[in-house]
């Protein structure tokens, strides 16, 4: 999940392209620029992830 004050919670997997291949599972950090790492699947089997804010 992701909160923002104009947002809300959103669930980050709503936030990524919808035929991307991805569920994601668990976020574990986000930085100062906004970025969030984590794990996933794709393909049925575990990724590492880094999320970028394209904004």
């Amino acid at each position: 999940m992701l909160w923002t004050s104009t947002g809300g919670m959103q669930d980050l997997n709503n936030l990524i392209p919808a035929n991307s291949g991805w569920v994601l599972i668990n976020a574990n950090a986000i930085n100062a620029s906004g970025q969030i790492t984590g794990y996933g699947t794709k393909g049925g089997h575990n990724h590492a992830f880094l999320l970028t804010p394209s904004n």
